[in-house]
């Protein structure tokens, strides 16, 4: 039995997934496979789902790697990276 793919949202994700990790824009990748598909509004927020959990586990490991980098502790998930940077001194 094969299912056809155009509208599985887990394939979906995987495959915008390797686009944005090829470089595409990711909230571009996003939009073109939500207008192009006849997904669900159901299998749509898992499709989003999916792909925006990734970016949050992606952007937590780039986080702890900034904060050993800069000997920070703690810092809460919900912390711009910014905000966890060092503080330059503006040359007047």
């Amino acid at each position: 039995m094969t299912k056809d793919n155009n509208n599985n949202p887990r394939y979906l994700a995987v495959k915008t997934l390797e686009r944005i990790s090829d470089g595409a824009y990711s909230n571009l990748q996003i939009n073109n496979v939500i207008d192009s598909t006849k997904m669900s509004e159901k299998d749509t927020r898992l499709f989003t789902n999916i792909v925006g959990i990734y970016f949050m586990v992606n952007l937590n490991y780039i986080k702890e790697d900034i904060m050993i980098k800069i000997n920070v502790k703690y810092f809460s998930p919900f912390t711009p990276i910014k905000n966890m940077l060092p503080k330059q001194s503006k040359k007047v």
